[in-house]
């Protein structure tokens, strides 16, 4: 379609066409080429142009647009107003009802345009009107639904084959080709019950989902293997035993067992009871070069070159469940400082520890003139635990100690006037019963003291205490512990103490549990050798 206009078409022509013209009237006239058999020769009167140019001419003038046209035309290329549609919206599916919108002001009529631009470029290949036209009778038109390969439905095809695989897996239910769901299914339908009864547009549940039908019914059966049922009646029978009287539970332990129990009792209590009533001392001690009491000797040696009258500290770390233990090995060597007439001074960081060092001196050492007339000092309870003790070590007199040897003031004891620092005793004893104590002392006062410490200690302290001896440089330069070490302690001595008096009955008693424990895995292995009864006969003895 284009628009209306009263000029001469060749007033509207473009400019380089009318230069084109007026050059070839200008040109001498060439003589005519034989025409083609399809078309007819040209008048004589007649202008020459383009078969193109004519045609699309001679469909100008057959159609000639209207106003009503030009109004529509003009609507559908306007972007800033609404198009209205020419034809009522009849058939399509609209939930609310089509208001047209009313302009504002009325459109008037279009002048006849100015633009340069010829009428055969807004018209296709046939003549038929713009794309906006055909898209406003396209809208304008009812909703019709096409079928997908409509062609093909007029087609007779023949059911094809399936393979074996495709068929292997194909599900047993029917599907329906096509939605032959009621109208009550449909999503834009109204539920009538249940939770969601008047709610529109609610999805229908899945056929599967909506099918009831009674549950299925599972068996209560376990099926346990017989390694599985076997352990169940034994948990079964520790349960029912758990149920029954004291008194019954008592008189079901074997007699047997508990006559084992008290002949090992007694055994045991024999070999350590008898060699003390007898006073024996049949049993040999170590020899003097033991390799495995090297560490004792480092400790005689080094108290043997001791001056008289040297000050000696002694931290009596003792526990009183071990007292018993550390007597033998502490009265072998604190007899020994006494024989050299040090000065002893006693400082523990246990509560018990000073109390139990005046013990061990009252009990085994008081024939010494030292203990006898009291020529020894006892600092007491140090607290604080490791603070106190790194205190101690840095500066000894300003040590907190306890109220009691803070009244008496230790301090101004003639033993002690030439003592200012740690470094200024002329040895230092740990006699300990645990093994983190020694170690404390060690990693404290062992860097402060080029003499090194040595340490009398529990026969389970020493396996952690052995290590230090072969540290580099060595802070612990001697050892003694337990019975053993008391006993060559003293036969380095040549004397005759708690080491010797205890030595056989701790060898019997060692000789006698390593018998027990010889004959108790004979024991054991022979039962294990016997057949199992059956729990059925167990049960119907205990019955």
């Amino acid at each position: 379609m284009s628009y209306q206009s009263s000029q001469d078409p060749e007033d509207r022509l473009p400019d380089w066409l009318k230069a084109l013209r007026k050059r070839q009237s200008e040109e001498p006239k060439e003589e005519a080429k034989p025409a083609q058999p399809s078309q007819p020769p040209a008048a004589e009167g007649e202008d020459t142009e383009p078969t193109w140019l004519r045609e699309i001419r001679e469909r100008h003038r057959r159609e000639q647009p209207t106003d009503e046209e030009l109004l529509a035309e003009e609507r559908a290329l306007t972007d800033t107003q609404p198009t209205a549609p020419i034809k009522p919206l009849e058939k399509r599916r609209i939930e609310t009802p089509f208001e047209p919108i009313e302009l504002e002001k009325p459109v008037e009529k279009i002048p006849e345009p100015v633009s340069k631009i010829p009428d055969w470029l807004t018209l296709d290949e046939h003549g038929e009107s713009s794309a906006a036209e055909e898209t406003a009778d396209e809208f304008t038109q009812p909703e019709k639904r096409t079928p997908a390969f409509a062609d093909m439905e007029a087609e007779a095809l023949s059911p094809g084959e399936l393979p074996s695989w495709l068929q292997a897996i194909r599900p047993s239910e029917t599907f329906p080709e096509e939605d032959n769901r009621s109208e009550e299914m449909l999503p834009s339908s109204e539920e009538t019950a249940g939770p969601l009864a008047g709610l529109v547009g609610v999805l229908p549940a899945e056929p599967e989902i909506v099918q009831f039908g009674k549950p299925p019914v599972f068996s209560a059966r376990l099926d346990v293997t017989e390694s599985q049922a076997r352990h169940a009646a034994a948990f079964s029978r520790l349960v029912a035993a758990e149920g029954r009287p004291r008194e019954d539970l008592g008189r079901q332990v074997a007699l047997p067992t508990r006559v084992l129990n008290w002949i090992i009792s007694a055994a045991v209590f024999l070999a350590v009871l008898f060699p003390l009533i007898v006073q024996s001392q049949g049993t040999p001690r170590p020899e003097v070069d033991a390799v495995q009491f090297a560490a004792s000797t480092n400790i005689f040696n080094a108290i043997d070159v001791l001056p008289p009258n040297a000050p000696v500290l002694i931290a009596f770390e003792v526990q009183p469940a071990l007292y018993g233990e550390l007597s033998a090995p502490a009265a072998a060597v604190l007899s020994h400082l006494l024989d050299k007439q040090a000065r002893l001074v006693f400082i523990s960081t246990q509560p018990t520890g000073p109390a139990l060092a005046d013990r061990l001196l009252q009990e085994h050492l008081s024939a010494a003139p030292s203990v006898a007339t009291g020529d020894y000092v006892n600092l007491g309870y140090l607290s604080g635990g490791m603070a106190a003790l790194r205190s101690f070590t840095s500066d000894p007199r300003t040590a907190t100690l306890s109220a009691a040897a803070a009244v008496q003031n230790p301090w101004q004891s003639t033993s002690l006037l030439a003592v200012g620092q740690l470094r200024d005793f002329a040895m230092v004893f740990v006699i300990t019963s645990e093994a983190e104590d020694g170690r404390a002392w060690i990693e404290q006062a062992g860097s402060s003291l080029p003499q090194g410490l040595y340490i009398v200690g529990s026969t389970q302290s020493a396996p952690l205490l052995k290590p230090y001896l072969l540290s580099d440089p060595p802070t612990l330069r001697g050892l003694v512990d337990g019975f053993g070490g008391a006993t060559f302690y003293e036969r380095l001595r040549n004397t005759d103490g708690l080491g010797r008096t205890y030595w056989d009955a701790f060898s019997y008693g060692l000789g006698a549990i390593v018998l027990l424990i010889l004959l108790g895995g004979l024991y054991s292995r022979l039962i294990h050798l016997r057949p199992e009864k059956p729990a059925a006969q167990t049960e119907g003895k205990s019955a």
